[in-house]
């Protein structure tokens, strides 16, 4: 008899049993844990209130955060966006602020112009998400006008909205140009500037494109930025008036507008018209071998009147070209205007070994009676051929070698005046047997031809024409002071020869003294056991001509030499003691209204004998009358006088060879720009026997 039998159940049956059975527990045990875990590795509240992963809840609420970047974005073409959200905290845990990814946010594009219009923008393929908080998109940039741009991206979320912002400058392509209505002011002036904008592809005039104008002073600091768009045609145009005492030295005006800037300078400086003007002019426009210049000029007052006698120091330099010009060319020459202001320059012939086309300059200054100097000149243009040729090829820069060559040639005289309808013959120099190419200029003297040059060849230019240095000279101009006397000037020069160098000296040099262009002391120095100064004496001629006097040392040495300017009266007797006049007046160059201003006064007078100082003081000036009490209470002066502007001093015998120095207060009564009378310094019992001396001008402010 059998039993009843039990069947069991498969195993996946039993696992379903099971998990019924203990469901109701496994369950509370799996949520607990689950709990546990997020609690102790997340922040829930962080997570469900604001879609953020964070360790732990933070100290008060998140702040968002956007950052925009962008590629090859423009108008005409695609470009990428890409967009990165956050949230800024403070994280309890780190003690320290931290940042964590946004998963939770809508987003949105649009283009900002400069009144603040937005104009929306959509991707072209929608948003790509690259991660956590992480968005990019393709997107093309309307055909807006030119001008600054914002691009705004704006993000909302559970934290709140938030935005991000990049500056677009959308410009096409331009040239701008700016010019300034003069290139000098003075302070007080206005600067007034305009600027043109043209578009690179056409240049054409590209109006209501944004720019500004920027302007700087000599120290660098920006004066005015501002945006001035253009207008009709192109055209921006503005203004800067400065001030009185606006700061001397160059202003940079620049326009900026997109990439597109230019820049001028203009030049801020009081300014005087010259009181005369120098024409010269040669009688010739170009030189050949054997030809000599002639040069003719005058120096005249703005009134048109001559300037008389006055003394011109010329002199020519190679401007342009590789030929050397020749010593006697180079060397500095004086000359003196005739009674009409008229002069006369003639240089050597051209030698014959002039090459090429050379242009030489030549630098007039001239100094009237006053000591006021005005610069001039002229050029000369030298050719050894009759002819001047210009090529042009299509390559730009030279010939293409075994090829048919397209050239162009433009022949004219070396003044520049055009060959029409003439035959020309192109050969090749360095073969004798060329035939040449012949062709014919048209009416611009333009020649077309065809040219093979063959293969490239090395050809040895003759060297330049040998020159000997110059005898050294410097020019400079020198007003003798105190001790100034016969055959003092030569020793003056010659002291100054150890100043002058830095280089080894040789071990002799011969200087020679010229007096008014006359050779009249010659000697050598011994330079290798040590430098000794030698005393040149030779009496200037009486009268008060003004004379020159001239060193030259040969070897040439640079900066050896020097030119003196004599303009007082000199006793022709060498053996006459110290009776050489000097006087010195130095007053300042600004003053203001009834402040006292200091008048220097220096004289190196004969001795033995006494003396009358004038001085005629400018239109509104007054001596201070203590100043001279005090000078007359210290025995620097006898006594004084003062009428009509004149003011006398009376001055007591001096010593042989003692100076005479002195100060005093003058008051200025009105504000202009004054010019003294000439100072004078005279014999008490022979008043013939004089000198003077011309007190620079001076301002005085209110």
């Amino acid at each position: 008899m059998e039993g009843p039998v039990s069947q069991q159940p498969s195993a996946p049956e039993s696992r379903r049993t099971a998990w019924a059975r203990f469901h109701p527990r496994h369950a509370i045990l799996a949520l607990a844990v689950a709990v546990v875990g997020i609690a102790c590795w997340h922040s829930p509240t962080a997570w469900l209130r604001w879609g953020l992963v964070l360790r732990a809840c933070p100290e008060g609420q998140p702040v968002p955060k956007l950052h925009l970047s962008v590629q090859e974005i423009g108008r005409g073409h695609e470009g990428v966006v890409r967009i990165r959200a956050e949230a800024v905290f403070w994280d309890p845990l780190g003690e320290r602020s931290a940042t964590a990814p946004m998963r939770r946010f809508e987003q949105r594009l649009s283009l900002v112009d400069a009144e603040g219009n937005e104009t929306p923008l959509e991707p072209l393929e929608g948003w790509t998400r690259l991660g956590a908080g992480r968005l990019r998109a393709r997107l093309a940039l309307p055909p807006v006008t030119d001008g600054d741009y914002r691009l705004r991206a704006e993000i909302d979320g559970p934290l709140g909205p938030t935005r991000a912002e990049l500056p677009l400058a959308l410009y096409a392509p331009a040239v701008v140009h700016l010019a300034t209505d003069r290139p000098m002011y003075e302070p007080g002036h206005t600067i007034r500037f305009r600027a043109v904008t043209f578009r690179m592809a056409d240049l054409t005039p590209m109006e209501n494109r944004p720019g500004r104008f920027v302007v700087k002073d000599p120290s660098g600091q920006v004066l005015m930025d501002e945006a001035v768009p253009a207008g009709l045609y192109g055209v921006a145009a503005s203004d800067l008036p400065l001030s009185d005492s606006a700061p001397v030295g160059d202003y940079e005006v620049a326009y900026h507008s997109g990439d597109a800037v230019d820049s001028v300078t203009a030049r801020v400086e009081p300014f005087h018209l010259p009181r005369f003007s120098i024409d010269i002019r040669a009688d010739r426009s170009w030189y050949t071998t054997g030809q000599a210049p002639r040069l003719e000029g005058t120096v005249r007052y703005r009134s048109g009147a001559p300037v008389r006698r006055a003394r011109l120091q010329i002199q020519a330099s190679l401007e342009q070209g590789e030929w050397p010009l020749p010593n006697a060319w180079r060397e500095p020459r004086t000359l003196l205007t005739d009674d009409d202001g008229a002069f006369t320059l003639r240089l050597n012939a051209v030698p014959d070994d002039l090459y090429g086309e050379a242009t030489a300059s030549v630098a007039v200054v001239a100094t009237d009676a006053t000591g006021e100097r005005i610069a001039g000149g002229t050029t000369l243009r030298l050719s050894a051929d009759p002819i001047s040729v210009r090529a042009e090829t299509e390559m730009g820069d030279g010939l293409v070698p075994d090829l048919n060559n397209r050239l162009y040639l433009r022949v004219t005289r070396p003044n520049g005046v055009p060959l029409s309808d003439v035959d020309l013959r192109v050969s090749r120099a360095w073969e004798p047997a060329d035939e040449g190419v012949t062709a014919r200029t048209d009416r611009d003297a333009v020649a077309a031809l065809q040219l093979d040059p063959g293969q490239p060849i090395s050809i040895v230019r003759a060297p330049p024409p040998f020159r000997p240095p110059l005898p050294s000279t410097l020019l400079a101009s020198y007003r003798p002071e105190e001790g100034f006397g016969p055959g003092l000037t030569g020793l003056l020069v010659l002291d100054a020869l150890t100043t002058l160098f830095d280089q080894p000296l040789p071990e002799s040099i011969r200087i020679t003294l010229c007096l008014d262009g006359t050779r009249v002391v010659e000697q050598r120095l011994d330079l290798a056991a040590g430098f000794t100064p030698a005393l040149a004496r030779h009496p200037l001629p009486p009268g008060e001509n003004t004379h020159s006097v001239r060193i030259v040392a040969e070897p040439a040495l640079p900066g050896l030499g020097f030119t003196l300017r004599a303009t007082h009266w000199l006793p022709p007797d060498p053996d006459a003691g110290p009776r050489g006049f000097t006087l010195r007046v130095e007053g300042p160059e600004h003053g203001r209204i009834g402040e006292p201003a200091t008048v220097q006064l220096a004289a190196s007078p004969p001795g033995g004998e006494r003396l009358d100082l004038l001085l005629a003081l400018p239109a509104g000036v007054e001596p201070e009358p203590a100043s001279l009490d005090d000078l007359q209470q210290s025995g620097t002066i006898e006594s004084w006088e003062h009428s009509q502007g004149k003011l006398v001093l009376q001055l007591p015998s001096q010593a042989d060879g003692a100076s005479f120095r002195a100060s005093l207060r003058v008051i200025p009564t009105l504000a202009g720009y004054f010019h003294w009378g000439r100072a004078t310094l005279s014999l008490a019992d022979d008043p013939a026997l004089f000198t003077e001396a011309n007190p620079s001008p001076w301002e005085v402010d209110g």
